[in-house]
């Protein structure tokens, strides 16, 4: 009996702690790579910097179906990541998150928002040159699909790899706008 009531207790604790200032508070399990390099994992997704041929070779044998770079298209020259993605005989899909003029392209982070919508049981690994501009892609994600305040999809994001304050800001500043 005594066993039972503790239990009770750490779930009613547990379920406590979701509840931010009354609203429940989405949980998001942020795990780093132990496989790929400079990758954090979050549901379905990896959410990386720019992947080597080695790393891509990894995302596949770890399952994942669909490779996201958000980087722009003359950003990376070391090898051509849509041919070798393309021979590991994964989707790619290359959604630039910056426009010509260097803004944030809010359009394309939509784009990538329904592409994970539409693929729900698909391991998608999204990445840029560093995993801040994916991070702060998944702010956006949690604030406007997943319903987070803008507090707590800032918080997620910073845990993904949000390490840079002046595009926080930009980010911010672009939902804000929206």
């Amino acid at each position: 009996m005594k066993r039972i009531i503790i239990l009770t207790f750490a779930l009613f604790l547990t379920a406590c702690s979701n509840f931010d200032s009354g609203t429940a508070q989405l949980s998001k399990e942020v795990r780093d790579s132990q496989v790929i390099q400079n990758t954090v994992y979050v549901d379905n997704l990896a959410i990386a910097a720019q992947p080597t041929k080695e790393d891509l070779n990894n995302v596949k044998k770890e399952g994942y179906e669909i490779v996201v770079n958000l980087r722009n298209p003359n950003e990376f020259k070391d090898y051509n990541e849509a041919k070798y993605v393309s021979e590991l005989n994964l989707r790619y899909y290359n959604v630039p998150f910056f426009n010509n003029k260097k803004e944030i392209n809010m359009r394309s982070l939509k784009m990538v928002s329904k592409l994970i919508k539409d693929n729900p049981n698909k391991k998608i690994y999204i990445h840029c040159s560093s995993g801040n501009r994916v991070s702060a892609w998944y702010l956006t994600h949690l604030h406007s699909e997943e319903g987070l305040s803008l507090d707590q999809a800032t918080k997620i994001a910073r845990r993904t790899g949000l390490t840079k304050p002046a595009l926080e800001k930009r980010i911010l500043k672009s939902i804000s706008k929206n």
